[in-house]
């Protein structure tokens, strides 16, 4: 394989790391017929035929009918009452606590850089109340701008916008692939993130993730996420092979790496850099000493979700060197730092996998 350095302004952290995973969550509520609505603006990832919207709803005593409407956006940054891409709203009765599903009755087409929107309205209302799941604050990489208007907005009353407001949502396509939007990524877990404590006593006693490479490339080092200040102990972070081999090892003073606030990412070096062909299977594992450490992980609604919100990166553990546990549906925030990769032959630009954020699309 021939690897070259990525090029300026990409990312070299793979998969991204959830810079925003502990970003408060709060909520919008539908409570009442025609005047009540909420919803988002985004720019669409790509061109395709949307027949589902899948949402998180974390609270619900409603009893009526709610629908989603694919919009058009007004002059003014507003949702409009103008459909979008041919579509024509679907409804759902009695929305529940968790994750549902609406169908559109037409579905709709976006084409690939289109600003629309996905528009909840209360179309029928007997009582009660629906509280819709959102995530405030910026996404990992930022949010993009658009005359002075910073997207993704949200909408949470009529007349009345939330920049930046992240809904818990995505969309599936006509051939029931899913489709997550660039400002979501690692947000759309839906469990509170648990806490992962573990010592060389204890079972497990080596955590971390299993990835798969969807490309080649050169590891230089590690990023993790801690959830509480650690103590100076014996660490160390092994990098292995599918088969068992370990490719990289490094035990740093966690001292040094343990800063405030808690959650801040951990940037780690190891010694001798580390090429990793397409499609290889590793695990990148934190094997503590004698003192506990903590880690979080999120879990998803299926491995399929986790997938398409994280890319190839899910939670995996052992105990005395044994076969790995791994969970599809569950995350830990671990990652490599790469700085090169193959950018393969001919033109059209630089391949961008899931789970890779910046580069262009081509």
């Amino acid at each position: 394989m021939a690897l070259s350095d990525l090029p300026a302004g990409m990312s070299r952290i793979y998969p991204a790391n959830i810079a925003n995973a502990l970003l408060g969550s709060s909520t919008v509520t539908i409570d009442a017929a025609d005047d009540d609505y909420a919803g988002f603006a985004v720019f669409a990832p790509k061109t395709a035929v949307i027949s589902k919207i899948h949402f998180y709803v974390s609270a619900s005593t409603f009893v009526g009918t709610i629908a989603v409407k694919p919009v058009t956006v007004a002059s003014n940054g507003f949702l409009s009452t103008t459909a979008y891409g041919g579509g024509v709203q679907g409804t759902l009765t009695n929305p529940a606590v968790g994750w549902n599903t609406i169908t559109f009755a037409t579905p709709f087409t976006m084409t690939r850089g289109d600003l629309f929107g996905l528009n909840f309205l209360c179309t029928a209302y007997t009582s009660g109340s629906m509280t819709l799941l959102i995530r405030n604050g910026y996404p990992l990489d930022g949010a993009a701008v658009t005359n002075g208007i910073v997207w993704p907005m949200g909408y949470t009353a009529v007349g009345n916008t939330a920049p930046a407001t992240i809904f818990v949502a995505y969309i599936e396509d006509d051939g029931g692939n899913i489709i997550t939007f660039d400002h979501t990524k690692g947000l759309l877990f839906t469990s509170a993130d648990a806490t992962i404590s573990f010592s060389n006593s204890s079972t497990p006693d080596e955590y971390g993730v299993r990835i798969t490479m969807p490309f080649a490339a050169r590891v230089i080092g590690f990023v993790m996420r801690w959830n509480t200040n650690l103590p100076s102990s014996a660490s160390t972070l092994r990098l292995y092979s599918s088969g068992g081999t370990v490719l990289a090892s490094v035990s740093p003073d966690l001292a040094d790496y343990s800063v405030n606030p808690a959650y801040a990412p951990s940037v780690i070096h190891i010694p001798t850099p580390v090429e990793l062909a397409k499609d290889a299977v590793v695990y990148l594992a934190h094997a503590p000493g004698a003192t506990a450490k903590n880690h979080v992980n999120v879990t998803y609604r299926d491995a399929a979700l986790c997938i398409a919100d994280q890319g190839p990166r899910c939670e995996a553990y052992r105990t005395d060197g044994g076969a790995w546990t791994v969970n599809e549906d569950k995350t830990a925030l671990f990652s490599l730092i790469i700085d090169q990769i193959d950018l393969g032959g001919g033109g059209g630009g630089l391949l961008v996998h899931p789970g890779m954020s910046g580069g262009m699309r081509g």
